[in-house]
């Protein structure tokens, strides 16, 4: 199957990567490799010494106003099609938006592509700038790759800020010291932001949101996530605990600690006690929402508290009050684990009516156990993950969860989910957002019984979901949903 995929892959890419390149003076077709690469660890391994080579030289290098450098990462008989000027401006109120579009002028050598890309950015203190890819077919031998790639650069100007985003087909090509470097790069889209107004300035200790770490943990938590050693430390809510009309800030930290932080009234926050007394019970984020409609929030925790036997637990937090003490329903959110399975990481938890009883039920999407990433594990359709559940609120904070009775099935790896109607009929449709394989839109029948619809330009088609937002972002009643 993943061979089959990544042919067509290729076919694709080919088409799409010479249709605009010709034969004619200056050009210089971008070919993907005859015989391309089929292990995907190896494919992986590549991916990654690329991007790092081209990031510590070409992107490096203009990020600090260093031709030499930006040239290293640049072969000798480099030729790139890169356009010098804007294609044309988009009328936007306080944003300058100017779009770069593929180039049909001279090709440029390795001296003038990196002239342009400075004078692109020039005046401009970069601070964020990145080289990355997808759609990476290497060749048999690793001595070259066809890719997709998007190039990044975003600073401060003098009156503002810049953000240049290019995606582009690039060859690359392997040296004898196995570093790489770019040997054909021609643009496909572009756009160049500039925007007016005052830089951010970080202010986090200053205000009071400081979980206290120690520089050397500091130092760590941040290794852990620039080397990609942790899926996510945890998670930040704002919420108005106290109802006093300011945001408040709830943060998580899986197994380590769980802090909120009070909003002031007067721009800073202070720490406030929480039901969560130790660092076990410290789940990787919690949901504040009102369960049982008495117009009080509860609490629900990301994080398993209990595996007993065949069953596993959620953690739910009531009040007696709203001044009441925080009181622990274990074995409210209770669902079927298999005898011995651990380590079951719970990504999302989103409150929905799904069967239109007015009491809001719970869909938790999970992204794996102890048991994922196994013989069976690839990155492109992976479903070795885990099961989601979903639990049916009956009142009085009583839950069952009937995923699989309702039609909701699959082990895939599930990172985020959004629920709402998606095809208008009154009902509430479930969407699931999934790493190492293809989206799902779970269908709603009106009774609360859930139907696979690929049909909708949802599901189908292998991705690497990390996040949706759901909005009706141009006031048509109808909502958009951005993956």
């Amino acid at each position: 199957m993943l061979v089959r995929l990544l042919v067509r892959a290729v076919a694709t890419f080919a088409g799409a990567a010479l249709a605009g390149c010709g034969s004619g003076e200056g050009s210089f077709p971008i070919v993907p490799p005859r015989a391309f690469q089929r292990e995907i660890l190896v494919v992986e391994r590549a991916v990654l010494a690329a991007q790092r080579s081209i990031t510590d030289t070409l992107v490096a290098g203009i990020a600090s106003g260093d031709p030499v450098q930006a040239r290293r990462g640049l072969t000798d008989g480099f030729r790139a099609r890169f356009p010098a000027s804007y294609a044309r401006r988009v009328p936007d109120d306080g944003l300058e938006i100017r779009l770069l579009e593929r180039d049909t002028g001279p090709t440029l050598d390795a001296a003038g592509f990196v002239d342009v890309l400075r004078e692109h950015v020039r005046g401009w203190r970069i601070e964020r700038a990145a080289f990355e890819t997808d759609r990476f077919f290497l060749a048999e031998d690793g001595s070259r790759a066809v890719a997709r790639a998007e190039l990044r650069l975003a600073g401060v100007r003098k009156d503002g800020r810049g953000d240049l985003t290019a995606l582009c087909d690039v060859e690359l090509a392997k040296g004898e010291e196995g570093t790489w470097r770019l040997a054909r790069l021609e643009l496909r889209e572009g756009t160049v932001l500039w925007g007016p107004g005052p830089r951010f300035e970080d202010v986090t200790a200053e205000v009071g949101l400081d979980y206290a770490d120690s520089p050397e943990n500091a130092r760590m938590l941040q290794r852990f996530v620039d080397e990609h050693r942790t899926l996510a430390l945890g998670g930040l809510s704002a919420i108005d605990w106290n109802r006093d009309g300011f945001w408040d800030l709830l943060g998580t930290r899986k197994h380590q600690t769980t802090v909120l932080f009070l909003n002031d009234g007067n721009g800073g926050f202070v720490r406030a006690p929480l039901p969560v007394r130790s660092p076990s019970e410290s789940a990787s984020f919690l949901l504040y929402v009102d369960l049982d409609g008495d117009g009080l929030e509860e609490l629900v925790g990301s994080h398993v508290i209990a595996y007993d036997g065949d069953r596993a637990t959620l953690e739910l937090w009531t009040r007696a009050g709203a001044s009441g003490e925080w009181i622990p329903k274990n074995g409210a959110l209770t669902f079927p684990n298999p005898r011995g399975l651990r380590r079951i990481a719970v990504q999302t938890i989103v409150p929905c009516d799904v069967n239109g009883d007015d009491r809001l039920d719970l869909f938790v999407g999970v992204y794996g156990s102890e048991l994922s990433r196994g013989k069976e594990y690839n990155t492109v359709q992976a479903y070795d993950g885990a099961d989601n559940h979903l639990f049916i609120n009956r009142g009085e904070l009583v839950f069952t969860e009937e995923s699989e009775a309702r039609g909701i099935t699959g082990t895939q790896y599930t990172y985020v989910a959004q629920a709402f109607d998606f095809d208008g009929d009154g009902d509430t449709d479930i969407w699931e957002g999934n790493d190492f394989g293809p989206n799902l839109l779970w269908e709603n029948d009106g009774t609360g019984a859930f139907t696979a619809n690929e049909a909708l330009g949802f599901g189908g088609v292998p991705g690497y979901t990390m996040g949706a937002t759901l909005a009706d972002f141009d006031n048509t009643g109808r909502w958009s949903l951005y993956v």
